[in-house]
């Protein structure tokens, strides 16, 4: 039970950091950088609070054994939602660069024209 409340905590923390991180990157473009790590520290707290859970939670219908497989199935499930993460930031921050690239762009050819 402990194990379920803690990893319960652990997730919705992370999840908000997370969210926070995201936001923070929307106003200031030079913290990019930042949100790079977020997705490592959630993929590692996630995996170790859902396997946590799922071990608490087969601990007490079938025993040890099964309890040890889902937290390594725990583990791997968070591990890949992880890496599907870091692509998604890392296309949503090359993303953000071409658009700021864009608009720099557009301003030089704009003074040009003027002059």
């Amino acid at each position: 039970m402990i194990a379920l409340i803690l990893g319960a905590g652990v997730v919705l923390v992370l999840g908000l950091l997370l969210v926070l991180g995201i936001q923070i990157v929307k106003v200031a473009g030079a913290l990019a950088l930042a949100l790079l790590v977020l997705p490592l520290i959630f993929t590692v707290y996630t995996s170790l609070a859902v396997g946590a859970i799922s071990f608490a939670f087969f601990w007490q219908l079938w025993g040890e054994a099964y309890a040890a497989g889902s937290f390594a199935l725990a583990g791997v499930i968070a591990l890949a939602f992880g890496v599907g993460m870091m692509k998604w930031v890392m296309h949503s921050i090359t993303r953000f660069v071409n658009r700021l690239r864009g608009l720099r762009f557009a301003h030089s050819t704009q003074k040009e024209e003027q002059a």
